[in-house]
């Protein structure tokens, strides 16, 4: 029986959990690592953007530059034409030819002044003042590099202007003579502050931007935002190749100590640089407001992905958790079913064994009494003279009677009506002593293994039907061996600490399994096992009642029995006993005798037997023994005996009498009234408990009827 589906339980499998997971994951990772993808390329095309327009930039600034110093250079050759074969005194005092020099100053405004130096460095004429108030320059770079030699245009470091007293840079040529000598120069100054502002509007204040002219050795001319007049760019750092016309490079700058992004160009033919810069700081925040837009959306679109799949692992992971206690449920229903049929059919079992058992009691007491008829009149046949041949048919009349007996006691062992002696057993020592008559039942062709715990418990049973149930056991084992094999006998110590449908057991037990390797049985055997008469076994070979009867022993000594067989591969049989609480006593011994003692004749017995026939044999067995019998048939008969007063030696009484009276309650009453009587209880049933002396064991022989009442004593005078 199935409660649930394999449909139901693969709704929420464990694959399709690990494929939320997965996809809840993926909910993350995949739009970052698409956003990182776009980030990488976004950012990549911010520099690439930047670079383009640090490029454009400059070259913008490179034009407009070399313009400018073409213009200067320009305007020093003009005035340079103007001043040809002129000595300095005319110049100094010529205010023509300053108007002259000032008109060519006017004409860009990049030209912050053209001046004339003498070949001592004295300032001759400068279009800042006329006359030229009395300055040296011939500290100048400008003036020094062309009085050494002709430099041809020749472009000054910045400084401080003598004059100005505001930064500039000059350029300078070397005046013309007719013989060659030096006889100074004309320059022209250009301010810083006009590059400054002009630089200001190129670029994007967004950008940090930075633009900077200078020479070829370094040395910065002018630069926006400011700088200190003297400080120099490594050239290197900005350009690699000389030779191209615009480069890109990433490096910090020396000023203001940024990483920027720097683009350069030499100014043609001139002995100087132009860069323009942005930060690399600004490029990246611009780059990080281009992703803001992106990054939101990613964010919302990852976040919906995101709940939603958490929302289905959540639900599927409580749909699988709902299934899951579901399954846990319908398995416990389905172990319960299981355990509840497998009760139903030991139960059906157990009732069907009790019914045979208590028809088999009923018959067994009655047939019972039939043989201790036939017994009883053959004892008393034998006593009489009879010829040789009469004699052996008596003899074989009586053996038959015994087989029957024996017959009769197993069918009542299986009926678990027999009575047991229960007492401490020492396994070690029964199993010890078992390897002697168990080698004589088993062939060579069986191996034999025996194997006891050391510390094996004693257990509490009837050593005698113990020894009988081991001895059964090996029997079939034998016989399920026909070619050889092997038989194990183990004992080991066993606790249960709850009982269980198929096996109420609770406590301390000793375990004692009988394996053999031999033709094993199939299910439809071993249910039929426990049945009395059911055999295996060919005709004449077995009477069925040995499981039977070690089923019975074992369930009427507080054990189970179980057996685990399969066909082909052999069978094991399980004992069960309980512990003993008791220590077994050194002398064990499994055939109890009583002890024989004289006839007591004379003596009067009372003889209280409801069946005719046996109360007639056995009246006559006393007769026979010298015994003065009174036999009734009833319990109001024998009270009727027993109040009358007269002599009266032994009570001699079945258990079961007509209309349910107890020859127990007779004996117990008997005592009461005469405390000297001495009692016997015969029996054809099995199951009777609780008797203060040993029962007469219907069929009984008259020797054993001597027997039983010599042990009674004699009469106490």
């Amino acid at each position: 029986m199935k409660l649930v589906g394999p449909e139901v339980l693969a709704a929420v499998s464990p694959a399709r959990l690990r494929s939320l997971k997965v996809l809840c994951v993926a909910s993350v990772v995949a739009p970052a690592i698409v956003f990182s993808a776009y980030a990488y390329i976004t950012y990549d095309s911010a520099h690439r953007a930047a670079e383009a327009k640090a490029l454009h930039l400059v070259a913008m600034l490179q034009e407009h530059t070399q313009r400018v110093f073409e213009t200067i250079q320009l305007a020093l050759y003009h005035t340079d034409r103007l001043l040809v074969g002129m000595p300095d005194d005319i110049i100094r005092n010529s205010h023509d030819l300053w108007s002259q020099m000032k008109a060519t100053q006017l004409t860009g405004p990049q030209i912050g002044s053209v001046f004339v130096l003498g070949a001592d460095g004295s300032d001759v004429l400068n279009t800042r003042a006329f006359p030229s108030p009395p300055t040296n320059f011939s500290d100048r770079d400008y003036f020094l590099a062309q009085k050494e030699s002709d430099a041809g245009l020749f472009l000054g470091g910045s400084y401080i202007g003598k004059i100005s007293k505001v930064p500039i840079f000059n350029f300078s040529i070397r005046r013309s003579s007719g013989d060659g000598r030096f006889n100074g120069i004309v320059g022209s100054s250009a301010f810083v502050d006009y590059f400054q502002k002009f630089y200001a509007t190129v670029g994007d204040v967004q950008d940090d931007f930075s633009v900077v002219l200078l020479r070829s050795d370094g040395d910065i001319l002018a630069r926006y935002p400011e700088f200190t007049v003297g400080q120099k760019l490594d050239l290197t750092d900005l350009r690699r190749d000389s030779a191209a016309a615009h480069q890109i490079r990433y490096t910090s700058s020396p000023v203001d100590n940024k990483s920027r992004l720097y683009a350069s160009a030499k100014i043609g033919n001139f002995p100087a640089y132009i860069t323009f810069s942005i930060a690399r700081g600004a490029i990246i925040r611009e780059w990080t407001r281009d992703l803001a837009v992106p990054a939101g959306v990613g964010i919302v679109i990852t976040a919906a992905l995101l709940l939603l799949t958490l929302f289905a692992l959540r639900r599927a992971q409580r749909e699988g958790l709902a299934i899951q206690q579901l399954k846990d449920v319908a398995q416990s229903l389905n172990e319960e079913i299981q355990r509840r049929q497998k009760a139903e059919t030991s139960l059906l079992q157990s009732q069907k064994l009790d019914a045979l058992g208590r028809i088999t009691s009923g018959i067994a007491h009655d047939f019972n009494n039939l043989l201790m008829i036939i017994s009883g009149s053959l004892s008393l046949a034998k006593k009489q003279q009879a010829a040789p041949r009469l004699r052996r048919l008596l003899e074989a009349c009586e053996q038959a009677t015994e087989r029957g007996a024996a017959l009769i006691r197993q069918l009542l062992a299986f009926s678990r009506g027999q009575t047991l002696r229960p007492v401490a057993v020492d396994v070690r020592r029964v199993l010890a002593d078992g390897e002697t008559w168990i080698g004589r039942i088993i062939t060579e062709a069986v191996q034999i293994e025996i194997a006891c715990e050391d510390d094996v418990w004693p257990v509490f049973a009837d050593l005698t039907q113990l020894e009988s149930a081991l001895l059964n056991l090996v029997v079939n084992a034998r016989d399920a061996m026909a070619g050889g094999g092997r038989l194990t006998i183990k004992a080991r110590n066993v606790t249960f600490a709850e009982r269980q449908a198929t096996r109420p057991l609770f406590g301390d037990y000793v375990a004692i399994a009988v394996s053999d390797s031999g033709s094993g049985m199939s299910e439809e055997v071993l249910g039929k096992v426990f049945e009395p008469f059911f055999t295996t076994k060919g005709l004449g070979k077995g009477t069925g009642l040995g499981l039977s009867q070690i089923h019975g022993f074992i369930q009427q000594s507080g054990g189970d029995i179980s057996i685990i067989s399969e066909a082909g591969k052999g069978t094991t049989v399980t004992l069960y006993l309980p512990r003993s609480k008791e220590m077994p006593s050194p002398e064990q011994a499994s055939m109890q005798h009583a002890a024989s003692l004289p006839l007591q004749n004379e003596d009067v017995v009372l003889v209280v037997e409801d069946d005719d026939a046996v109360r007639k044999t056995i009246v006559e067995q006393l007769y026979d023994l010298a015994y003065r019998p009174i036999a009734v048939r009833s319990v109001e008969e024998a009270r009727g005996i027993l109040s009358a007063g007269g002599r009266l030696d032994i009570l001699l009484t079945d258990y079961t009498l007509a209309g349910g009276s107890n020859g127990m309650e007779l004996a117990r009453e008997a005592k009461k009234q005469r405390p000297e009587l001495r009692t016997l209880i015969m029996t054809a049933s099995l199951d009777i408990q609780n008797l203060s002396g040993t029962p007469l064991r219907k069929p009984f022989t008259q020797a054993e009827l001597q027997r039983a009442l010599a042990s009674l004593g004699s009469r106490r005078s």
